[in-house]
């Protein structure tokens, strides 16, 4: 899906439970996410039903978990993985230890009150990964970075 069309769905207010905003292009990728914030979630729901983790200090593990839950004083959680580099081909940059089990068997049945988002700030993902795989299958797609 182009950038153009996944603004539109947004602006729409047909959002997926499952997005992967990936790519160098940083303001893109923070564009999308507040539009998506804010479609999501009203100013008084950030402060119960956002969470936000970074893979470099967090395990996915935390993350999922965090998806699972049902959201507080609200219709939906927002849950936003930052720094997703388990999708990449990259060694020995993650001093934290990821159970990407858990989030494949997540992608497979995402919960409708949770909107999680993947931010991946890299120019490419691994091809070859499983998990990789099936986040363009499961998620919103478009070229250039965003699912």
């Amino acid at each position: 899906m182009s950038y153009i069309k996944l603004k539109e769905k947004i602006k729409k207010g047909q959002l997926a439970p499952l997005y992967l905003l990936y790519g160098t292009e940083q303001y893109l990728i923070d564009e999308i996410t507040q539009q998506l914030l804010s479609k999501a979630l009203t100013d008084e729901e950030r402060d119960f039903n956002l969470s936000v983790y970074d893979m470099q200090e967090q395990p996915v593990d935390s993350a999922v978990e965090e998806g699972q839950t049902l959201p507080f004083f609200g219709d939906r959680r927002v849950v936003i993985i930052k720094n997703a580099s388990f999708l990449t081909g990259a060694k020995g940059k993650d001093k934290i230890e990821h159970n990407v089990k858990v989030l494949e068997e997540y992608i497979e049945n995402p919960p409708g009150e949770t909107l999680f988002i993947i931010i991946a700030p890299y120019a490419k993902l691994d091809e070859r990964k499983k998990l990789v795989k099936k986040l363009k299958k499961r998620g919103r797609s478009a070229p250039g970075g965003f699912i």
